[in-house]
Formats: C-alpha cells, sequence, structure tokens
C-alpha cells in the first residue's frame, strides 16, 4: 500500500513538472502587461512600462518581463530613472493557497540605474526610498500566517549605476553593479551594494571595489530615519585613481583602501573614516623604502542640510601628526570654518615623503629639524576664503653624500600673506566684480650657508599652484652644486669650484612634476672649472652668468685653459640630452692662435687618462667638447702656424662631433693678406688639417724666415690649397701637403739661369705642388727684361735644387746646389741650342 501511495506521488510530480515545461507557452498573460505595469507604477510612483510578459513555473512561479522601464520625476529629468532588459517577480507559494498574489523575490539583470542631483542638491531617489520605506509590507521573511504582503527581497546582477548633476551627465559611473534590499524585521530596511567604479570617456582599470551594507529603520519622517550604513573602497591604484577623478594619470603609485561607518540619522548622521596608503610613491622612483600612509576623519553630518560639523581629521606622520577641525556647510561645501594643524613632524619623515614624491633627490638625503604649523581657513556666505596662520621648520640641515658635510639652515617661519589685486577695468572703468585676493605662504628670510664667510639669504613665496625661491649672497660653487643636487635641481656635470655672487630664482609649479626653472645671474672671480673634454682645468678670471631653464650666457668672460687665453662671450646649453646636440655659440678674442697650444687642451689622445674627476665613475669618462655642438666668431692678434704668423686673424667657425670648421677666414701674412676656409679635426690621434683660400701682396723678402734662405724680392699673389696633420710644429711642417697657382710681380728672382746674378722679374706665374718628397714646379713662366724663362724641376723637402731654366731660343741651364747656395752647370753651346 505504501509502496502504492510513493509510485503516485512520484506520477503527480512527474506531471506536474511536464506541466511547468509544456504549458506555460500556451498560456497568454500579455492582457495582464498592463495590470502589472498600473500595479508596479503604484507602487513606486513613477510610471512603469513592460515590454513583454511570460509565466514562469520553474524553478519556481513568477512572471518574466523584459526590457522594464521605470520613468523618473519629471523635476528631476526626463530620462528614465531604471531600465532593465529582464526582470522576474517570484511568487510566493503559500500566498496562492490563500488567493492572494504575492511577489517573494523580485530579480533585476542588466539594469541601468540614473541617479540626479538638481540643483538644490535634492536627489531622484529620495523620494523612491521614502515611498518604499513608508510601504506597511511585512519583513521579507515573515511567515505565512502574516495578512500582510511580505517585503520582496529585490537583487539586481550585471548593473550601471550612471550620475547626472542638473542637466549634465557626469563622465562617472559604476558597473559590474550588484544590488540587494530587503526587509529584515518589522520596520527594517537592509541594502546591499558591491560594485566597480569607472569613466565614460575613457577606459580606466584598477580602480578598486565599492561595497556597501546600509540598515534603514521606518520614521515619520526621512530625517529621522534610523541609520547604519558600512562603505569601503578596496585595492584602489593610486594612478588610475587620478586617471578616474581627473581624466589623467598623475603619476603616483601604491594602493588605496578606504572606509566610512555611518550610524544616526539622516538630520544627525556621525561618521568615522579610515584611509590607508600603502607603497606611496611617484612613478619613476623605486627604490628606497616603502612610505605608507594613513588617516581617520569623525564628525556629524546633517545630510539635509549639506553640514559637516564636529570634524576632526588625523594623519600620524614620523612620531608627529597632521590635524584639521572644523565646520563645512553648503551645497558641495561651498562654506567652511577649518583649523589646520602641524605638531613636531619630523623634517625627516617629511623629506621621506618628498623623496618619494620628487626624483633626482639623492637616495641617502636625510634630515633633522622638526615642522610646526597653524593655520584658520575660513569662507562664509558672498565672502571671498580667508587663510591665516604660520608654519615654523625648527633646527633644519640637511644631510647626504652628495653634500659632503651638513647643510645647517637653522630656523624657518612662513606666513600667510595676503596680496589684493589690481581691479580690472574694461573700457576704462573698474569692472564691478573685482578679482579675488590672492594669499600665498611667505618664506620669510633666511641665512643659507654655501661655503663662503658670509651665508647667503634665502626668502620665497608658496600658494596653490607654484612656489617661488630667491637666493641671494655670497657662495662658493662646488657648494651651491651640491646644494643643487640635493634639492633635485640640474646642475651642470662640471666640477666648478670658486666663489660667486648670487642672485637666482628658483620656481616651478605643483603639477606634471617638471624640473624646477632656475633663472638670474651670477658675478664669477677666480673660477676654476673642471670640463671633461678639456685637456687642463680651465680658469675664469672674472665673467658675468646670467641663466634661464636652458641656457647659460657667459658676459664679460675672461678665462685661459692651459696656454690658450680667451676672452668674450658664450651662451650654452645647462644640460645636455644623450640623444641630442649641445648647442652653443661663442664671441671669443685671444692674444695668440697657437694649434699647438690649443691642441694640447682639446685632442683626446694626449692623455690616455683625464685629470678631471666628477661626480661618479660612470660621468668622469664622459667628454663635453666631444658632444659640443657650436657656432661662433673668433678673433686673434696673432696666428702660428708652424714657423708662419700671422696677424690680425678673425673667423667664423662651427665645432660638431670633434670637427672646427672655418668659415671665411681672414688674416695679415707676410706684409699682404690672406682669406680662405678650412677644417680641424681634433678626433684622430693627431689633430689634421684642411684649408684653401688665397693670399695676395705676400713680399718676397718676408718668406726667408720660413725657406731659411732669400728667393728674392717682390710681391706673391697665390691660390693654395693646403693640407697637414701633427702635435708639433715639427710634424706640422713634415706633413704638409700643398697645391698652388701663384703670380709674382716686380722685384728680382734669386734662381737665375747663371746660379749667381739674380733674375730680373717683370713678372711671374706657374704651377707649384709640395708632397712627401718636396716641391714641384711646372707651367712656370717668367717675364724679364732679357726675354721670358720657363722654369720646371724640384726642390725638395731639403731644398735641394734639380730646376731647368729654358729661354725662348731654346737654350737650357740647369740649375742644382741648394736653395742656398744654389749651383749652375756646364753653360749650353750654341750649336747645342741651335739644334734644339
Amino acid at each position: 500500500m505504501a509502496s502504492r501511495s510513493f509510485r503516485r506521488g512520484i506520477l503527480i510530480a512527474a506531471a506536474l513538472a511536464v506541466a511547468a515545461l509544456v504549458l506555460p507557452p500556451f498560456i497568454n498573460i500579455s492582457r495582464y502587461k498592463g495590470t502589472i505595469a498600473a500595479s508596479m507604477s503604484s507602487a513606486l510612483g513613477r510610471p512603469v512600462t513592460v515590454g513583454s510578459v511570460s509565466l514562469r513555473l520553474l524553478p519556481r512561479p513568477g512572471f518574466h518581463m523584459e526590457n522594464v522601464v521605470v520613468g523618473d520625476d519629471l523635476a528631476y529629468s526626463s530620462e528614465p530613472l531604471l531600465h532593465s532588459d529582464e526582470v522576474t517577480a517570484y511568487i510566493g507559494v503559500s500566498s496562492l493557497w490563500r488567493g492572494k498574489l504575492d511577489i517573494a523575490r523580485l530579480s533585476l539583470r542588466y539594469p541601468s540605474l540614473n541617479l540626479v542631483e538638481r540643483i538644490d542638491g535634492g536627489w531622484n531617489l529620495e523620494s523612491l526610498l521614502w515611498r518604499a520605506a513608508q510601504t506597511q509590507a511585512a519583513p521579507t521573511g515573515a511567515g505565512i500566517s502574516e495578512s500582510r504582503s511580505r517585503f520582496p527581497y529585490i537583487d539586481a546582477t550585471h548593473g550601471r549605476v550612471n550620475f547626472k548633476y542638473g542637466q549634465e551627465k557626469s563622465v562617472f559611473s559604476f558597473t559590474e553593479a550588484d544590488f540587494t534590499l530587503y526587509s529584515p524585521a518589522e520596520n527594517q530596511w537592509h541594502m546591499r551594494m558591491e560594485a566597480r567604479p569607472v569613466r565614460t570617456d575613457m577606459p580606466v582599470t584598477d580602480t578598486g571595489i565599492v561595497k556597501s551594507e546600509v540598515d534603514i529603520q521606518r520614521a515619520p519622517q526621512l530625517r529621522d530615519a534610523p541609520i547604519k550604513a558600512t562603505m569601503t573602497w578596496e585595492r584602489v591604484q593610486l594612478g588610475n585613481l587620478t586617471r578616474l577623478i581627473e581624466g589623467e594619470d598623475r603619476g603616483w603609485r601604491g594602493t588605496l583602501d578606504a572606509s566610512i561607518q555611518l550610524s544616526g540619522t539622516p538630520g544627525a548622521l556621525k561618521f568615522a573614516t579610515a584611509a590607508q596608503i600603502r607603497d606611496f610613491r611617484h612613478f619613476d622612483i623605486l627604490s628606497g623604502d616603502a612610505v605608507n600612509l594613513s588617516a581617520t576623519c569623525s564628525g556629524e553630518a546633517d545630510v539635509m542640510a549639506n553640514l559637516l560639523q564636529q570634524t576632526e581629521c588625523h594623519m600620524p606622520l614620523g612620531g608627529g601628526v597632521l590635524s584639521v577641525k572644523g565646520t563645512l556647510s553648503g551645497l558641495h561645501f561651498t562654506h567652511y570654518d577649518l583649523a589646520l594643524k602641524a605638531e613636531n613632524l619630523p623634517a625627516g619623515a617629511l623629506l621621506n615623503l618628498a623623496r618619494h614624491a620628487k626624483r633626482n633627490l639623492p637616495p641617502d638625503l636625510g634630515a633633522e629639524g622638526r615642522l610646526d604649523a597653524s593655520f584658520q581657513a575660513r569662507r562664509g556666505t558672498d565672502a571671498p576664503p580667508d587663510l591665516v596662520g604660520e608654519m615654523t621648520l625648527q633646527d633644519l640641515a640637511l644631510r647626504s653624500s652628495v653634500l659632503g658635510k651638513d647643510l645647517k639652515a637653522g630656523r624657518v617661519v612662513a606666513a600667510i600673506d595676503t596680496t589684493e589685486p589690481e581691479p580690472a577695468r574694461v573700457h576704462g572703468r573698474h569692472n564691478a566684480a573685482p578679482p579675488e585676493p590672492v594669499r600665498a605662504l611667505v618664506i620669510q628670510s633666511f641665512d643659507l650657508p654655501l661655503g663662503e664667510p658670509a651665508p647667503a639669504s634665502v626668502q620665497g613665496t608658496i600658494d596653490d599652484q607654484r612656489f617661488s625661491l630667491r637666493l641671494k649672497g655670497e657662495a662658493s660653487l662646488d657648494r651651491l652644486q651640491q646644494f643643487a643636487r640635493a634639492i633635485g635641481v640640474d646642475a651642470p656635470k662640471i666640477a666648478l669650484a670658486g666663489p660667486a655672487a648670487l642672485d637666482i630664482a628658483i620656481s616651478g609649479g605643483w603639477g606634471d612634476f617638471i624640473s624646477p626653472e632656475v633663472t638670474g645671474s651670477a658675478q664669477l672671480k677666480n673660477v676654476r672649472a673642471e670640463v671633461p673634454g678639456l685637456l687642463a682645468p680651465m680658469e675664469i678670471a672674472s665673467a658675468r652668468v646670467d641663466f634661464d631653464r636652458h641656457r647659460l650666457a657667459l658676459r664679460n668672460a675672461s678665462a685661459s685653459v692651459g696656454k690658450v687665453t680667451l676672452t668674450g662671450n658664450a651662451e650654452l646649453p645647462r644640460s645636455c640630452v644623450a640623444d641630442s646636440p649641445c648647442e652653443s655659440s661663442f664671441d671669443l678674442a685671444t692674444d695668440e692662435m697657437n694649434p699647438e697650444r690649443w691642441n694640447e687642451v682639446l685632442n683626446p689622445h694626449i692623455k690616455k687618462r683625464p685629470w678631471y674627476r666628477l661626480f661618479g665613475a660612470a660621468e668622469s669618462e664622459h667628454n663635453v667638447i666631444a658632444d659640443l655642438h657650436a657656432i661662433g666668431h673668433l678673433s686673434a692678434r696673432h696666428l702660428t702656424l708652424g714657423p708662419a704668423a700671422a696677424t690680425g686673424f678673425e673667423t667664423d667657425f662651427a665645432i660638431a662631433n670633434g670637427l672646427m670648421e672655418l668659415k671665411s677666414y681672414r688674416a695679415s701674412l707676410l706684409g699682404g693678406s690672406i682669406s680662405g676656409a678650412g677644417k680641424i679635426d681634433f678626433t684622430a690621434s693627431e689633430p689634421k688639417y684642411e684649408s684653401t683660400g688665397s693670399a695676395s701682396g705676400i713680399s718676397a723678402e718676408k718668406l726667408t724666415p720660413l725657406l731659411k734662405s732669400s728667393l728674392g724680392t717682390g710681391s706673391l699673389s697665390l691660390n693654395y690649397k693646403l693640407t697637414f696633420s701633427g702635435l708639433d710644429a715639427r710634424r706640422l711642417i713634415a706633413s704638409a701637403k700643398a697645391e698652388t697657382d701663384f703670380s709674382w710681380s716686380g722685384g728680382t728672382l734669386r734662381l737665375s739661369p747663371d746660379g749667381k746674378t739674380p733674375l730680373r722679374v717683370i713678372s711671374g706665374q706657374g704651377r707649384a705642388a709640395l708632397d712627401e718628397q718636396g716641391w714641384k714646379i711646372s707651367d712656370c713662366k717668367w717675364t724679364t727684361p732679357g726675354g721670358i724663362y720657363q722654369l720646371s724641376g724640384t726642390i725638395s723637402r731639403n731644398f735641394a735644387l734639380a730646376l731647368e731654366f729654358t729661354q725662348e731660343s731654346g737654350q737650357v741651364w740647369k740649375l742644382a746646389g741648394t736653395l742656398a747656395k744654389p749651383l749652375a752647370g756646364e753653360p749650353p753651346q750654341p750649336s747645342q741650342a741651335r739644334k734644339r
């Protein structure tokens, strides 16, 4: 019997299951769509439309609705409050036995919720939530005997929450939102949400997860409804947080976790918040100890009145504490009265924070001292913000291997100062709305010892946009460079020593972490500069240096490098990027330009090991001259080329990649003048010189010291191409090669057919070429009172002669010996002359 009953139960259950699967498609409940929409509209107080409705029996009986739209109050927005692709309303089975339709669960998939804030601060969801809270429904878990309808268990998955302020849509929204609402007990509702914040105008990842748990109880008015809530924001990457809020990655790195606890009523809501940032740093700073920051806040909020009062925030830092206390009120808290304090903050903790926020600070930079500050910030109705207070930094001292010995600044005081701006004028009249006063933290003048008997003075201003410091007084350049590197300011990679009178400004903005701008001037006297690439230190007797962020300008400089002395002006880059040239310009003068002496200070092959040492092994071998790209003008009272000497030398020049190009040079030489262009290559083991040009008015008599013997008298002009190389005069002469076309006018030629009597010259012209063996004379024609002579042959490098004079009649005279003692051969015979 029992077996038969069991089989009957199974058959009934199977029949019901088949009916649940087969019958719903044949049951038309579309005619109830309007009734369902009207019922939902009545419950929500908002217009509701339903796209389609179908019956569902498994796993629980209910209705499946698609394309459900809940309209909004037109006072807030004309767009829907809620849109959901799918909504399933599950019916409480027990309610069917009582002949009453009771929705036990309402499930939404892919809903989109639009939250709108009016300009008066009201939100479109407030009245809807309050209406739901006022509904006389039984708790969600009430028993079957309960006569009232139970409040349904509402859940939403894969949702989206959008925000709108007035008529402007916000770029912020929540995605992947899961939401739950139910009534756990009489007159009580519990809400839970988990979502991920995003921007709609750009992709943002790693923004963490926002979670909230809210309990609300029934009350006659919403402002009196007891509320208890917990909200957390977990695992937020700081770079993506700034990208989320500002639309740009500000370069911060670290992980944020934050939470807030709320209890009370909307009219008197106590709150307590906590936030922690782990491994705080800027993106390009990877070294050093991890910096972890934490802060807490507590107070009381009146949500309806937009008021925060009894607010206290604390942030401990290295044994000291930062605190903010006061009141904020008004829409978006436009009115406030806040006290900001820093108590006994160690300078070392602040510097450790700065070292993780600003690059180029030495990793071992430390500080001693303590900071105390007190500020009051106020803003009332129809009044500009007001900020007063001061900050004191006691016993400040910096230490680092970059600094050598500690740098002690002592006591630094800064106070808020207000500058009243000039009223703007419109068409000659004062503008009715004058600009607000500008408030800045003014750093009072304090002493900064920089290696000279008298300390320099520092003063400056800091506001919410920029900072500016002015450094004025005496400083030792080596100590000044140490200080610059210690505070992260670019300094030339050149070792400097000597005194300077400074008047400089260091300024910059807080955004984008751009290196500070340094402008001003310095007067140098008896300064030593060790420039990589120069094989001797540069001694600067005097100079004025004007500089901005990018370039240095030397004015009226007088300097020497080894045996080379220079005066003039120069503009140089403050620093050089590896992939781009150092563009410089010069206007220089020297008493003597001697390639042999210049080579001694410029040629990197003279000494295998540089004498200079900078600030690390990697930098010590860097050759500034090799990277130098420059143009300029050079003048010299004297130019020495081996045994030759010129005066009044001038040229425009360009230097790039170790090559010096001389453009349009000119000088006075041997009673005449020369002009041309040339190149000097300092990259080889010995410098190489090339030159092409012309000479005119050269005195033949003045060639005697060069040739160690006289050629005669008269005036010589020529076009030439000349190359030579070497480290000294001997090598320069031995390596010289030349090609010339010359002309001679007047005077006498000491070389003559008989080797004794100088040949009187009316004019002469010819070609001469110099190679390893010596000079080769060709196409040479001499016009004399006695006729025309052709001259050809060679003159060796030791001045041995092998020449032939040929007269128009065909007679030939051979000339041997040396330039100092020419020897004529046998005189030609008439018969030989006739045969010729």
